[in-house]
């Protein structure tokens, strides 16, 4: 604790400033991180289970996305962040 009855202990920023200067949102998936796609609209068709994180990807109208390949298969997805959940 510090003088004041902090402890020290912060929360993680939910932005961060790039090289640029400029404020952005941080992911909460990491490169190479085994994830599930959840079933939507848009990717009904995918095959369900297991998929790896191969890039995050900047903000689309105002929502994080990432680029997901599924082992097995020769294609690479785009999804958004609130569409996948950590394995």
């Amino acid at each position: 604790m510090d003088g004041h009855g902090r402890t020290g202990l912060r929360r993680a920023p939910q932005t961060s400033d790039n090289d640029d200067g400029e404020c952005q949102s941080m992911h909460k998936f990491e490169l190479g991180q085994s994830v599930s796609l959840q079933s939507t609209l848009f990717n009904r068709d995918a095959a369900r289970g297991a998929y790896k994180v191969t890039k995050q990807l900047p903000e689309r109208d105002g929502e994080l996305e990432y680029q997901v390949k599924r082992p097995g298969e020769p294609h690479e997805r785009v999804v958004k962040e609130r569409d996948l959940s950590a394995e």
